[in-house]
């Protein structure tokens, strides 16, 4: 791509023969498997006859160039046709191995923008991805393994990056797990969060994210996943993140809010999360018009919100350093959340003082969590 390349991402307008409806393709939307639109770019698509998939290898996305996927009418939610996970990705790349995008200018996304799924080898390098409209999630790696994220900017409408793995039901049905994510030297602008969750039913493990600087952004460090979900978040490491955001750190079981206890392989966990060598400053500026949060509750300045069963533990932060715009302070809030800081750490994490009251153990004590390898060989749909 070495000059413009725009899509026709206007919704579905039968009675235009000049703007055909983007064709409905059995994909995976908001990490759940359904029929849904196809995106701006597509790769993988299921095989109705012999029930599999296509699967590709060695593919670059490289150029200079702007794509454009002209997907500014897919962000009206109070239009009543609006149905969020029918809306096209942009770059919906699925079973590749060896993926890589590269030195692109990626704009008005229907939906996520680079979402890599199942795949194998993927790097995201050297892009600017920049959107504005509701779920306009910069790069979402979905079931993937051996991701490297590195010197993009990022400017988004939700999150910057989201590592995710599968989605309730679906998620564990499919039980592929992301493994492996790199993610460094970007440049975080607008957006909801450098991420993971909250889609962890099929395990997200091993990620680090580090060496980037936050400018405006709502959550330096933010792992979310919520009842229903299951699987969950192993091995996460944030390191030398700088600059300034609305909140500084957020882990989070409790995403949806307040949803009763369910069964076991529903129930997610967080397990084994490194926070070191943060030098960030919260802003005041908009926190009372800000309506995201992680729960149902008020977002706190620095939270880890575990469930009574399923508490948030190994928590470690070495070198935290969050300091509150002017004169205002720093809100903290810990539930069933368990781990250690160091004396470098401003201001101390909540979760020290909650250890104790509560006399609980530190340290994970699941099962090594399962999930598997993306591949060639694939499943049915059904």
């Amino acid at each position: 791509v070495t000059s413009t390349a725009r899509g026709v991402g206007k919704k579905p307008d039968p009675s235009n023969v000049n703007c055909p409806d983007p064709p409905i393709v059995y994909t995976r939307r908001e990490s759940i498997m359904m029929d849904a639109h196809a995106g701006f770019l597509n790769a993988g698509r299921f095989l109705s006859d012999d029930g599999k998939w296509t699967t590709l290898e060695n593919v670059v996305v490289e150029g200079g160039g702007l794509l454009d996927a002209d997907g500014d009418a897919w962000y009206d939610k109070s239009d009543p046709d609006f149905v969020t996970q029918m809306r096209p990705m942009m770059l919906d790349l699925l079973w590749v191995r060896g993926l890589t995008i590269r030195d692109v200018q990626l704009r008005r996304p229907g939906f996520w923008t680079v979402h890599p799924t199942f795949c194998d080898n993927v790097v995201v390098a050297n892009n600017s991805i920049v959107t504005y409209g509701s779920n306009t999630d910069g790069c979402d790696p979905d079931s993937c393994w051996n991701v490297y994220i590195a010197g993009n900017d990022f400017d988004n409408g939700d999150d910057c990056i989201a590592v995710k793995a599968g989605r309730d039901a679906s998620g564990r049905e499919v039980n592929i797990s992301t493994r492996n994510v790199l993610a460094e030297f970007n440049h975080f602008k607008s957006g909801h969060g450098v991420s993971i969750g909250s889609e962890t039913s099929g395990w997200v493990l091993d990620v680090v994210i580090r060496n980037s600087i936050l400018d405006g952004t709502n959550k330096a460090v933010r792992i979310k996943s919520a009842r229903g979900r299951g699987g969950g978040v192993r091995n996460a490491t944030y390191s030398n993140l700088t600059g300034s955001v609305k909140y500084a750190v957020s882990l989070s079981l409790d995403y949806e809010g307040d949803l009763p206890p369910t069964n076991d392989s529903a129930t997610p966990e967080i397990h084994d999360v490194i926070v070191r060598d943060l030098d960030l400053v919260v802003t005041e500026s908009d926190k009372a018009a800000d309506t995201f949060s992680s729960s149902s509750s008020e977002p706190n300045d620095l939270e880890c919100i575990g469930l009574s069963d399923s508490p948030i533990t190994g928590v470690t932060f070495r070198n935290v350093k969050v300091a509150a715009a002017e004169s205002s302070t720093l809100d903290t809030k810990c539930t069933y959340c368990f781990g250690t800081s160091d004396d470098d750490s401003d201001p101390t994490p909540c979760f020290e003082e909650e250890e104790e009251k509560q006399g609980l153990p530190t340290g994970a004590n699941a099962p090594f969590p399962g999930g598997d390898k993306p591949a060639a060989v694939t499943t049915a749909k059904d």
